[in-house]
């Protein structure tokens, strides 16, 4: 024990001895962490959405409004086949696809049981 006390004493008098390590060891990190939390961010903004509604209704037309509206979403197309949502990820025009069920506000308003698909 008594090594491993003498070894990190010399190491840190060898630390501060050096200007450069001192600036490496204690600025850059601070510059990194201040770099990084103004650059990096999980935010997602601007995903291109379609919406893929087989029947038009009101509650497809109040949530397609919300899309449209966030700040978050561009709303890119309405497919009217669902043959073309394939083709439109693999050209990289879209990047989530809002697909409602058969008779979405029917569904809603009888059962509760309508389904929204991403």
């Amino acid at each position: 024990m008594k090594q491993f006390r003498s070894f990190i004493i010399k190491e840190f008098r060898h630390i501060f001895r050096d200007r450069w390590t001192m600036l490496i060891l204690l600025f850059l990190p601070i510059l990194m962490l201040t770099l990084f939390g103004f650059a990096i961010t999980t935010e997602v903004k601007n995903a291109r959405v379609a919406i893929f509604a087989p029947t038009r209704d009101a509650a497809v037309d109040a949530i397609e409004g919300r899309f449209a509206a966030n700040e978050y979403f561009i709303l890119v197309e309405e497919p009217s086949d669902p043959d073309q949502l394939e083709g439109a990820f693999r050209r990289g025009e879209i990047s989530l696809v809002v697909v409602f069920s058969d008779d979405f506000h029917a569904g809603m308003a009888r059962t509760g049981d309508a389904q929204i698909l991403l």
